[in-house]
């Protein structure tokens, strides 16, 4: 029997409607106009994981540039420390030759010596070489003194660094600590997410072949990256086998003997040659966000070969990609 589209219009308003009395009464059906798929607790997991991702990438920035500022600072003051011992070596030895010119010079409670001046060969030689002991001891006395006063202010400045290193090992061990406690929950949160949804774990994008299209300097640089890929993304490394997403751009660009700071952002702030998308060629280095917390090396054709995250690998992604903002690039070299 063919319904005509009166009658089947009158039916599904009427279908309509008991659905629409079903929801105000709380009678329940079995039609539920719910999106398909719905998962809140995938959904507070993708969420959760988006968000410590984002707090971990800035938190290894903030532990790199806290390395980077304690080796500064250790090398300023081993170098003082170096600068203080050479100081005493010269004091030790010019107090040492003050002594013997006094040894020499005066015997029996500061009277000069008979056997002295009968050695000389007569009273105005053995003035001649007094005088002259007295200029030594002149000469040394204004060394002492200078030496003095240099290792006094050397040794104010050392105090200073001493106290600086003391705050930025306290300031690294608070960045390492933030990040241990971001990595746990990360990891806590990223297991419920790919456990919930087994396709959000899938590793895509990490094979690749080098193609030659580098030149230059970038060539190592691009060779090197390609070399990498499949590696674990590790929070503060730089290889050999494992990265994070600055440590991955300092290696690949140390092959060519340009030498980068541990950290997106100082690398970013560093690099004066800024390129434009349109102009980018490979080896450039890209970075993303606003506070640049992520990098990559850029390998031509709109992609580039970056250390993604934590649980990730080593891959070959697009540099123009949802939900990874574009901030620019950098040549080095």
């Amino acid at each position: 029997m063919k319904l005509r589209w009166g009658q089947l219009r009158g039916a599904l308003s009427a279908t309509v409607t008991i659905a629409l009395v079903a929801v105000v009464t709380g009678v329940s059906v079995l039609w539920h106009p719910v999106a398909a798929n719905a998962d809140p607790a995938l959904d507070e997991a993708r969420s959760q994981v988006k968000q410590l991702l984002t707090k971990m990438r800035n938190a290894n920035e903030n532990l790199n540039r806290a390395r980077d500022d304690l080796d500064d600072s250790q090398k300023r003051q081993d170098d003082l420390q170096s600068k203080l011992g050479e100081l005493q070596r010269r004091y030790d030895q010019t107090s040492a030759k003050v002594g013997k010119l006094g040894a020499a010079a005066y015997q029996n409670g500061g009277n000069v010596s008979t056997s002295g001046m009968l050695k000389s060969g007569s009273p105005q030689t053995m003035l001649d070489q007094l005088s002259y002991i007295d200029v030594l001891n002149a000469e040394n006395a204004r060394l002492l003194r200078e030496y003095t006063s240099a290792r006094k202010q050397l040794s104010k400045t050392k105090d200073g660094i001493d106290a600086e290193v003391v705050r930025r090992k306290e300031t690294a061990n608070s960045a390492q600590e933030l990040k241990k406690q971001l990595q746990a929950d990360f990891d806590k949160w990223k297991k419920l997410r790919d456990r919930l949804s087994p396709s959000d774990a899938r590793q895509d994008g990490i094979a690749g072949t080098y193609d030659g299209s580098a030149s230059g300097k970038a060539e190592a640089v691009v060779k090197y990256a390609y070399a990498q890929l499949g590696k674990p993304y590790v929070f503060g490394a730089a290889g050999p086998s494992a990265f994070d997403c600055s440590g991955l751009a300092l290696m690949a660009w140390q092959q060519s003997g340009v030498k980068l700071p541990h950290s997106a952002l100082q690398q970013w702030l560093l690099l004066a040659h800024k390129v434009s998308y349109d102009s980018l060629q490979p080896g450039d280095l890209v970075f993303f966000f606003s506070g640049v917390s992520h990098m990559g090396i850029y390998i031509g054709n709109g992609n580039m070969i970056h250390a993604p995250e934590p649980g990730d690998k080593v891959k070959i992604g697009k540099v123009r990609v949802s939900g990874l903002p574009f901030k620019g690039a950098a040549r080095p070299g």
